[in-house]
């Protein structure tokens, strides 16, 4: 996906989708890999992850996202 469209979805407000968490747990590994990039703002990825409640995500997917974090 091209960094100007990620940024748009990443940027959407929650009510803009039907499952705002499932959007955002589907863009992760190309939001991760634009932050490494720096084609998108680590700030810009903040802004869509912190709508959500990762807490409530499958187990395996908010650990992982919690060692990303951390690493990054």
């Amino acid at each position: 996906m091209p960094a100007d469209l990620l940024r748009r979805f990443v940027y959407k407000s929650p009510d803009h989708f039907e499952d705002h968490a499932a959007v955002m747990r589907r863009l992760l590994p190309q939001c991760a890999r634009a932050m490494a990039d720096g084609s998108l703002d680590v700030l810009g990825w903040g802004h869509g992850l912190s709508r959500v409640d990762r807490r409530s995500w499958p187990t395996a997917q908010a650990d992982a996202l919690d060692v990303f974090l951390l690493a990054w």
